[in-house]
């Protein structure tokens, strides 16, 4: 076998010649830690945001039964004749609005499901609190629905049920068990 000297070759003229080939293996291996590094900080971003949705999820689970007192109180003076208002904090929805265009992808179709109808269901809970007593004297006084009282004490007692599957919609969110609120699992999307 013959050796580098045989060939008149030495280790320090490899070294030498094989310079640009060394530099060229140091911006490869360079290239690959800094997309890896990109890619271990965009994961441990997109963890940070899904930890903070469960956590703002947890929140909601402790809020919703004040809502709840608040949809019953006005439920029983509407029920008695008196119009007052609903006056509350709006749910919260801080973490999901300015977070769910960038964690969409890295949710399951489920989660995204779920988190859309319980964020909506929400919303419409703030809108009639923060509207129905506007609403119902504006109601009142064209006197074009037959009792529009009874109908806002069905409205509010259907939110307090949408509270409930809320509430169900959560727990099994935060279990990692999310409920298929659309029936995703016996449908055929594409043909």
């Amino acid at each position: 076998m013959p050796t580098l000297h045989c060939l008149g070759l030495s280790w320090k003229n490899i070294m030498i010649e094989n310079k640009a080939f060394w530099g060229l293996i140091g911006v490869v291996v360079g290239f690959f830690l800094n997309v890896a590094h990109s890619y271990i900080m965009k994961r441990f971003h997109i963890c940070q945001l899904k930890r903070a949705l469960r956590d703002e999820c947890r929140s909601l689970l402790t809020q919703i039964p004040q809502l709840i007192a608040i949809f019953k109180q006005c439920t029983d003076n509407l029920s008695k004749g008196r119009v007052l208002p609903g006056t509350a904090v709006h749910s919260l929805s801080t973490v999901y609005r300015s977070t769910i265009s960038e964690i969409y992808p890295y949710l399951s179709l489920k989660e995204r499901n779920l988190l859309h109808v319980v964020y909506e269901r929400l919303r419409v809970g703030d809108e009639i609190l923060e509207n129905y007593v506007s609403i119902l004297s504006r109601e009142l006084q064209e006197n074009l629905i037959n009792d529009p009282i009874q109908g806002w004490i069905i409205r509010m007692k259907e939110q307090v049920e949408s509270y409930g599957i809320i509430t169900n919609l959560l727990k099994s969110y935060l279990r990692l068990e999310p409920i298929d609120v659309f029936n995703i699992d016996n449908q055929r999307l594409f043909n």
